[in-house]
């Protein structure tokens, strides 16, 4: 049995001297009553000893400082006096029960101290026996826990509040990933009008869009409606004709009840649908109203308006929008993992794929295929002299020109910087190809307009037929064979018009190929770095490294012409090593001159993929005067990651590093919408296509991108930004930081530390 047991000292005696007992010395080894009042009087801890009818007599220093009571005042009393109104029965319960089984008791106690403050006792009570076994004393130790009970009790709260937090991340992201194994919204909104039922108690539910063009409603989905009742679906008017007040609804953002009883109009109504009671609540999304969803009850609810239903009705209309977001933002994001945003068009892995189809049908057919291969001639010339907005109306119009040559039938895609394709079925004549290419060239006759200019668009073209093919050659050889030999008429073509021979002159992708081995050797490879806008400090702390090339021979070479060939040669190593040393020596300058920031460098999923990457960068990062922790390594979606497992244990890799990861381009390259979920991402880099075409959907898709970036914790950046109203819808869509000549070109190490340093002195920018 627990408790102090004195087998071989006599019991403490009871007696006056000094307040305290005496003890009556037996054999050796038994310390004084002195000895033993000292300790008890001086320990930190409230020590209090009881007879053993509970009655105090003796209590040290440290109970009259917890409890205020003097020992005088406690002296002759039980405990009990301590307790109050509050005081919790269950400890006092088990202390009862304890203290009658001769059982040591421990438990926090809600005490009262005189001044009528309470206080969290977390109080142990022991018994003393005596030689014959009875008990004859309690000690018992006083702690004033409260500062811990209010502790436990403000974690106990937090963790709560974490895990109902939890709960909504979790919903929103089971809504994401439900939304990624269907194309249509229907089943999202299928999977709200359950939840309904499921999480608000209702008998029936019901989801109506909102159709602005048509200003109409339309029931999307519904559950719990039995055949022989009318469906929302059939007819909302019914529904519509209980709702009265959806303005109102609409502006208060929050649930309302609207019950049958203020109108027999529309308890009849709601009579119809056997119900008593519908509630409604808006689906709304950056301040757009989308819908509403419906709640009807077969009994009376006016109950349920009460929390935590009102939390639960709203969270779900919060859902639903996001849900209606999401499925808009997955249905564009398919499309844009097979076309082109700038021009529409069908991009290189959607051309394969359907000239495998066409190769594949023409072999049972017995019907020609025909490639034609196209490249602008002077592109970047127009690009570099009326800048890139130039160039983007350069490529919509050659892809107007395109569609408006071939027939239905017929395909044509964007599959490089300024190179198309275009693939013709059903030939059955020999000049097919030749007649689409005067079309072609007929429809760029009419010049185009840009800032007041008059610029003439030409192009190259060359094409290959179906029949200088083998025909034991596999279907992805007869692809490869075909789209070549198209290539090269095509590049022949621009020699011949160029009034060069065919052998003087190699095509400028075999020249910059050549020329691009010992570039970084002979220091003809220089990075820029253009500064990075944080909105909400409206300061710059981060800028990002841009390879720049300047060739004796081919001039200022675009990294859209360069970049490419490099990771098609192998030269990307060696580029992205001295991109990765030019930067860190930049970071550490900064940081030497007082303007400190961050940099981020690009690097492709085939540097990733190197064996020696993580060794290269930690090499020279060891090599630098710079911490991890300013760098961002920012992955490109140049080419299509096939072993994402990969990749993510090297990006893992960097993150333990201190570095950043930041996905670019995202929304017009390769990556899956649900990787999200798997790349360790701190940073995501939208687009600028999206901003550069703007409009309702463009503002709509970038929305969506920062809402989701934002809910699994990453960082948005937009680049782009070249105009101030550009800038002034970015801040409103809640993008993080934005990047673009609005801000700053990009610019040399000597040029961006003087920029900065006269930032740091003079206004902000924005």
């Amino acid at each position: 049995m627990p408790g102090v047991r004195y087998s071989q000292c006599p019991p403490w005696v009871v007696g006056e001297r000094s307040g305290w007992s005496q003890m009556v010395t037996s054999r050796a080894g038994c310390v004084s009553d002195e000895v033993l009042a000292a300790a008890l009087a001086r320990s930190s801890e409230g020590m209090i000893l009881t007879d053993a009818a509970q009655n105090i007599i003796f209590a040290n220093e440290a109970v009259e400082i917890v409890t205020g009571f003097r020992q005088a005042e406690m002296l002759g009393r039980n405990c009990r006096f301590l307790q109050g109104q509050e005081t919790n029965p269950s400890a006092i319960a088990e202390m009862n029960r304890c203290i009658a089984s001769q059982e040591t008791f421990r438990g926090l106690v809600l005490n009262y101290r005189k001044n009528g403050e309470a206080f969290w006792n977390d109080l142990t009570i022991t018994p003393i026996f005596g030689s014959n076994g009875a008990t004859t004393h309690f000690i018992s130790v006083q702690r004033d826990s409260s500062e811990l009970v209010a502790l436990r009790e403000s974690l106990r709260i937090q963790l709560e509040n974490a895990q109902k937090e939890a709960e909504t991340a979790q919903l929103l992201l089971d809504v994401a990933r439900l939304l990624g194994n269907y194309s249509e919204r229907s089943d999202a909104t299928n999977a709200i009008a359950d939840a309904i039922r499921t999480t608000c108690g209702a008998d029936r539910s019901a989801i109506a869009l909102w159709d602005a063009a048509s200003e109409q409603f339309s029931v999307t989905a519904q559950a719990g409606w039995p055949a022989h009742l009318p469906s929302p679906a059939a007819d909302f008017d019914l529904v519509s004709g209980a709702l009265p007040q959806v303005s109102a609804l609409v502006e208060s953002g929050h649930p309302t009840m609207f019950s049958a009883a203020p109108s027999s109009a529309r308890r009849q109504l709601l009579k119809q649908f056997g119900c008593v009671d519908v509630a409604a609540v808006p689906i709304s999304s950056r301040g757009e109203f989308r819908g509403i969803l419906l709640a009807f009850w077969e009994t009376s609810a006016t109950m349920h308006l009460e929390s935590p239903f009102e939390e639960r009705f709203t969270g779900l209309g919060h859902l639903a929008a996001v849900a209606l977001d999401n499925a808009a933002l997955l249905e564009q994001a398919v499309w844009n993992g097979t076309h082109d945003t700038l021009t529409g068009l069908p991009d290189r892995a959607l051309f394969e794929m359907v000239l495998h189809e066409k190769l594949e049908a023409a072999a049972t057919s017995f019907e020609g295929v025909a490639v034609l291969y196209l490249d602008i001639d002077r592109f970047k010339r127009a690009n570099d002299t009326l800048g890139h907005h130039a160039g983007d109306d350069v490529l919509r119009y050659v892809a107007s020109a395109l569609q408006g040559s071939i027939r239905d039938c017929d395909f044509v895609a964007r599959v490089g910087g300024d190179e198309f394709v275009i693939v013709l079925s059903r030939v059955h004549v020999a000049d097919l190809a030749d007649q689409v290419a005067t079309r072609i060239r007929e429809h760029l006759r009419k010049p185009l307009h840009i800032s007041g200019q008059e610029l003439f668009v030409s192009v190259s073209i060359g094409s290959a037929t179906s029949d200088i093919l083998d025909p034991g050659l596999s279907l992805n050889r007869k692809a490869r064979v075909l789209t070549a030999a198209a290539d090269g008429a095509m590049y022949r073509d621009k020699a011949a018009r160029s009034g060069s021979p065919d052998q003087a002159s190699q095509p400028r992708e075999l020249s910059i190929d050549a020329a691009l081995r010992g570039a970084v050797i002979r220091e003809e490879l220089m990075a820029y770095f253009q500064p990075q806008l944080t909105l909400a400090s409206n300061s710059v702390g981060d800028v990002e490294a841009l390879a720049r090339w300047h060739h004796p021979q081919l001039g200022d070479v675009s990294p859209a012409e360069f970049i490419p060939l490099a990771e098609k040669n192998g030269v990307i190593h060696e580029i992205g090593a001295e991109m990765l040393r030019q930067a860190l020596a930049l970071g550490a300058a900064a940081v030497a001159a007082g303007t400190p920031v961050n940099v981020a460098v690009n690097v492709s999923v085939i540097q990733l993929m190197q064996h020696d990457f993580l060794d290269t960068v930690t090499t020279i990062l060891d090599a630098s005067d710079l911490a991890a922790e300013k760098v961002t390594i920012e992955m490109t979606e140049s080419l299509s990651i096939t072993d994402m497992r990969h990749i993510i244990t090297r990006l893992l890799e960097l993150r333990r590093m201190g570095m950043g990861v930041s996905l670019d381009d995202f929304g017009a390259g390769n990556t899956s919408v649900l990787q999200l979920y798997d790349l360790p991402l701190t940073e995501l880099k939208i687009d600028q296509s999206f901003i550069r075409n703007g409009g309702p959907t463009g503002e709509a898709l970038i929305q969506g991108i920062v809402n989701l970036a934002h809910a699994v914790g990453v960082t948005v950046i937009t680049e782009g930004i070249e105009t101030t109203d550009q800038l002034h819808t970015i801040r409103q869509l809640g993008s993080d930081r934005v990047q673009g000549y609005q801000i700053a070109p990009p610019m040399e190490h000597r040029d961006l530390l003087a920029w900065l340093n006269e930032h740091d002195r003079g206004p902000r920018c924005g």
